[in-house]
């Protein structure tokens, strides 16, 4: 479920809308803010087979904001108990990295500002991944749990 500003552009969201894509690199799959930390929609895009998950980790500055809105006319902000003056204060900042299939850090986090990150990835870290912990495969438990996933299109209003 979308929250905030998140909604002006996907809606309410439902899990119509967090497919799998497969690409020449391999099955892709991205989220949202914090979905990341969803623990059971990690487990529906891993069931899809995903071995990429994109997410775009927000840097976002005042001016981002429309007129009028009050954090657009903020000129101060609060660093580590000190007031800094900015034209245009940084309010979300980013720290997007990548990591391997084993936790590892590949690309650190950069909160320097706006950018693109790039990571070589190493393909065969996949399987080898999977083999260590497959919580989708040898180590999903179907004896005992079972994530129930509504794939149907969420509308806020119908006719009759």
């Amino acid at each position: 479920m979308p929250t905030a500003l998140e909604r002006v552009v996907w809606g309410l969201g439902d899990a119509s809308m967090i497919p799998v894509i497969e690409t020449d690199v391999g099955k892709i799959g991205a989220v949202i803010c914090w979905e990341n930390y969803m623990p059971l929609l990690r487990v529906a895009m891993y069931t899809k087979g995903r071995c990429f998950v994109l997410s775009a980790c927000q840097y976002l500055t005042a001016s981002a904001f429309p007129e009028g809105h009050p954090s657009r006319n903020s000129d101060e902000i609060l660093a580590g108990g000190n007031t800094v003056r900015s034209d245009d204060p940084v309010l979300i900042r980013g720290g997007s990295c990548a990591i391997d299939p084993f936790g590892n850090v590949i690309l650190q986090p950069d909160f320097s500002g706006e950018k693109i990150a790039v990571v070589d990835c190493d393909l065969r870290e996949i399987p080898r991944g999977k083999f260590d912990l497959d919580t989708v495969g040898h180590y999903a438990r179907p004896d005992i749990f079972k994530l129930v996933i509504n794939e149907d299109t969420l509308a806020t209003a119908s006719s009759e």
